[in-house]
């Protein structure tokens, strides 16, 4: 899975580097961004095997981003992580083609093992 593409998403700084410490050696290509319209920007331009998207980003949403995402790309695996993980979001996530929903705190090897799945698919 070392040859894989990810694009990931986050708004918080410290949660964006600690990820990105821990993804950054297990893939070979790791795009960070802090918001969705970066994201979606350079995702349309160097398109990824997987989406690692927050969900709640200023100016769009992680499910705007979902949903653009999909909409050119569907193959594309898109994962969602929040802290606000209601019902309500999780079934709006897995409507709008969400891969899965993962709640914060991230369990590293989960989000890892999630990753690894959506890769296989």
């Amino acid at each position: 899975m070392k040859n894989k593409k990810l694009l990931f998403v986050e708004d918080n700084v410290v949660a964006a580097e600690a990820l990105k410490s821990f993804l950054s050696n297990r893939y070979e290509t790791l795009i960070t961004v802090s918001n969705a319209e970066e994201a979606y920007d350079a995702f349309s331009k160097n398109p990824v095997d997987v989406v690692i998207s927050d969900l709640n980003l200023p100016h769009m949403s992680g499910f705007e981003l979902l949903e653009k995402i999909k909409k050119i790309s569907p193959q594309t695996a898109v994962l969602i992580i929040s802290a606000h993980n209601s019902a309500e979001n999780v079934k709006r996530a897995e409507e709008l083609g969400a891969d899965k929903f993962i709640s914060k705190p991230l369990d590293l090897d989960l989000l890892e093992a999630c990753i690894n799945e959506a890769l296989s698919k």
